[in-house]
């Protein structure tokens, strides 16, 4: 067995004690495997980004006039990929990384947080109880070997029965508290923290045995590092002059804030797995004013992302870029009515539609449609079905196959048995 070096039990073998990760390393490290996933609460308008009304959908009538006149934009190169006028400006990021669209996801309930459940979950806690309701990137984290397990930048989604990860309103506040761990360890984000110092004083007795630890260095020494290593091994996450202008970053908890946050906890090695909610999207009035400007902010910021993802090496892979070890998912609960409301808004429409980049994605594909009164279509054998048998595609079944994607055929089965074809290459159902 090889030797574990103090800084390797720091960074993952002392969390053992919690996990029961073995302390012996592998001749060969794995290939990491991360997930941001970017959820635009309130319910985004799908027309101003993956599903754009042209061709048919134009000449129908039964789109409001005020999408007649917008610009839509194919992606370089990619001739499947469609965007609206929200997400003009990512169209040279998606044509550097491998992109896939999903349309007509049948959101059956369309309350706030029974489908946000379901399209971060696969999930709903007021729909089945038998299944913990959690969000993805918290399944993810529950077998990560290091603390924080995950991290969620802005408003928290649902953790329930996962473990709790570290959560920070913006980068100023996640760079304090990794800083100054010792201000915020009682708080309930760290009970993770919490049980392993619990049980690291526990041991201070009897200390490890083998060569894996130098046992001349006092526990509480070795106890202050762990702290500031499973807490802090990204001591640099902040707002330096050059992410801010590349970002353009003008206020902390901005949009383009939370998704620089995104890309330098991965940077730093800080978790795998990060969620990012960005508010503001339930325009039940003044659409253009309101819904439009901010898909454009999250399309800025998300084409920086990608770009930097593409030209980064992986910390823990240095021969590759992050984009080859990370997945980029970007969804809302829900989609927006085709036609204006009294107030100049939208509403409730039950579709949802979704964006997926990076490691093993099908570029250049489309999965799901609408029909031109704005409806989920059938979906089956990769494309549109009139068979009364033929099924929808589901929330449940996205999450589940994103899980699969991750190797998490357990976790993926208690939510579908489902697997949507198209998204990502060779998987399957198991």
């Amino acid at each position: 067995m090889k030797t574990v070096s103090r800084r390797e039990l720091i960074h993952c073998g002392a969390l053992s004690l919690l996990g029961g990760y073995s302390l012996s390393v592998r001749g060969q490290a794995q290939v990491p495997q991360r997930l941001i996933m970017i959820f635009l609460d309130g319910a985004w308008n799908s027309l101003f980004s993956t599903d754009p009304v042209i061709g048919d959908k134009k000449s129908s009538g039964n789109y409001s006039p005020i999408y007649q006149n917008l610009e839509t934009l194919r992606v370089p190169g990619k001739d499947n990929l469609q965007l609206g006028p929200g997400w003009i400006e990512a169209a040279s990021a998606f044509a550097g990384v491998p992109t896939c669209f999903i349309n007509g996801i049948l959101v059956e309930i369309t309350a706030h947080d029974v489908a946000k459940e379901l399209m971060i979950a696969g999930v709903s806690s007021s729909l089945r109880s038998d299944i913990p309701c959690a969000v993805l990137t918290a399944i993810l984290g529950n077998d990560a070997p290091k603390f924080p397990e995950h991290l969620m930048l802005s408003g928290k989604l649902p953790t329930r029965q996962a473990k709790p990860g570290l959560f920070a309103s913006d980068i100023a506040q996640l760079g304090a508290l990794l800083k100054s761990p010792s201000v915020y360890v009682k708080d309930e984000s760290f009970v993770r923290s919490q049980q392993l110092l619990a049980q690291l004083d526990a041991q201070f007795q009897k200390r490890l045995e083998g060569p894996a630890l130098d046992t001349s260095r006092k526990w509480s020494e070795l106890r202050n590092q762990v702290l500031a290593q499973s807490l802090a091994q990204g001591l640099a996450i902040q707002v330096t002059p050059e992410i801010k202008s590349r970002y353009r970053i003008t206020a902390s908890g901005s949009i383009p804030d939370l998704v620089a946050g995104s890309y330098l906890a991965l940077t730093s090695d800080l978790t795998d797995f990060v969620a990012v909610n960005i508010g503001g999207f339930d325009t039940h009035t003044n659409e253009l004013a309101n819904q439009l400007p901010r898909q454009k902010a999250v399309a800025r910021a998300v084409s920086q992302l990608l770009s930097d993802l593409a030209t980064t090496p992986d910390p823990r892979a240095p021969n590759l870029n992050l984009i080859e070890t990370t997945n980029v998912y970007i969804g809302s609960e829900f989609t927006r009515t085709i036609q204006l409301n009294g107030a100049d808004g939208t509403d409730h429409r039950p579709t949802a539609s979704a964006i997926l980049c990076g490691r093993g994605v099908e570029d250049n594909g489309v999965i799901g449609m609408t029909t031109t009164k704005g409806n989920a279509m059938k979906w089956a054998n990769g494309k549109p079905s009139t068979e009364a048998r033929a099924p929808y595609l589901l929330p449940n079944d996205l999450i589940a196959t994103i899980l699969r994607h991750f190797g998490r055929q357990d976790a993926a089965q208690k939510i579908s048995e489902e697997t949507i074809n198209g998204i990502f290459k060779g998987i399957s159902k198991g």
